[in-house]
């Protein structure tokens, strides 16, 4: 059917090899015209067969979930859409590519679509995470997720160790979530250097010594970020880091796009008193 056709020529855009998405492949595959079934290999990454549904095997490469988002919103609003195609993605040692410096890494990953409805899930480690989609709204979560996953996803820094969960719903234009993070260590993070700088312009703080901040970075016992994202920019209401004798509590917005980070941080300390202080400090576009 149109349709179909229209799904699977859509194949051709899902894929990102080294960073680059694919425009550029090379097929080998046969037709059968007794049974209509199609077989085909992309680029030694792809195994793909097209019968009454669209089965595809995937491996070391990434899945553009920008470019599935946009054919499963063509498709839900297209009055020639079919309620009985089906595709089924199944990929070994790949990733989501969400931009050119963040994706969800996966040993294992599956995505079905059927009856308008898209499921997916991720598993990577100890790490595992679900998605729903459906008549325009997804709701995602995701737990036990280690530091490599973090280092991929998290652009602006460096983890050592820890344990990631997330809970995301909404649409593809606006949607809310929550970031929580673990027992970690926050490596070569610009907004924390800016932090820690700040800190040692205080006097009371110039000695710090808590045993959370060492040459390595800031460890953290456990982290939360509750935000709204509406198109390229996500709005924290609510930031706290809990590290050994250093809160961190603030707000601010940030661009997935450009990077850009405006926020306004409270540090409360023990240090150095026996009562606890606080510091205002604001950080814009970094």
């Amino acid at each position: 059917s149109e349709m179909e056709v229209k799904l699977s020529s859509h194949i051709f855009f899902f894929w990102v090899k080294n960073n680059i998405e694919l425009y550029d492949y090379h097929l080998k595959g046969s037709f059968n015209t007794k049974n209509k079934l199609f077989n085909a290999t992309l680029n030694d990454n792809l195994d793909i067969k097209i019968k009454d549904t669209i089965d595809i095997e995937a491996r070391d490469i990434g899945i553009n979930m920008n470019a599935i988002v946009d054919l499963k919103n063509s498709i839900t609003y297209d009055s020639q859409a079919k309620s009985d195609i089906q595709v089924k993605i199944d990929a070994w040692n790949s990733y989501v590519y969400i931009s050119e410096d963040r994706h969800a890494l996966s040993d294992e990953m599956y995505l079905y679509y059927e009856n308008e409805i898209l499921t997916a899930g991720i598993l990577y480690k100890e790490g595992v995470s679900g998605l729903k989609y459906e008549d325009d709204v997804f709701h995602a979560y995701g737990e036990n997720f280690n530091d490599e996953f973090m280092d991929q996803l998290f652009a602006l820094s460096d983890f050592e160790g820890g344990e990631l969960g997330f809970n995301l719903s909404g649409n593809t234009k606006k949607y809310e979530g929550i970031f929580t993070v673990k027992d970690t260590i926050i490596i070569d993070y610009k907004v924390l250097n800016n932090v820690l700088a700040f800190v040692n312009t205080i006097p009371s703080l110039v000695t710090l010594s808590a045993p959370g901040y060492n040459a390595k970075g800031l460890h953290l016992k456990n982290a939360y970020m509750k935000f709204m994202a509406e198109d390229d920019i996500f709005t924290m209401s609510d930031i706290y880091f809990n590290s050994p004798e250093l809160d961190i509590l603030g707000n601010g917005t940030a661009s997935f796009k450009t990077n850009d980070i405006n926020v306004t941080l409270q540090l409360k300390t023990d240090i150095g008193s026996s009562v606890s202080q606080v510091h205002y400090l604001t950080l814009y576009n970094l």
